[in-house]
């Protein structure tokens, strides 16, 4: 079981518990029925568009659904050994197009931290380094 939150435009992330993946599916089925709708707010717009999961606090992924053809999706995995040690946390940023492929990522991630890593690396990184 991972962690799910809901994003805010200000202040810390609502924290929503535990989810299995079919609890992580459903969170992504509730913001994706806001995928193409406009909101008048900032605070409206964060908060039925971004969400995420973790493990804990250095092992998450970050949803934002812009609409239902461009979601990007953040994730930092820790890199291992003395390259992680050296260089720290790589930022991925992916540009995602179809619920499929996100529904892809998001069973990666909750398969393995590893799995996620290596979903996310079939994507051109966006992330500026």
């Amino acid at each position: 079981m991972l962690q799910a939150y809901n994003c805010r435009a200000q202040g810390p992330a609502e924290e929503l518990g535990p989810v299995d993946l079919a609890g992580a599916l459903a969170q992504v089925d509730a913001h994706w029925a806001f995928a193409d709708e406009d909101c008048e707010t900032e605070e409206e717009a964060v908060a039925k568009s971004m969400f995420g999961f973790y493990r804990d606090d250095e092992d998450f992924i970050e949803i934002n659904i812009i609409s239902s053809d461009f979601i990007t999706v953040r994730h930092e995995p820790e890199r291992d050994g003395y390259i992680g040690q050296i260089f720290g946390r790589r930022e991925w940023l992916i540009h995602l197009h179809t619920r499929e492929e996100l529904d892809a990522i998001v069973t990666a991630y909750f398969t393995s931290t590893q799995a996620g890593y290596e979903a996310m690396q079939r994507y051109p990184n966006e992330a500026i380094q």
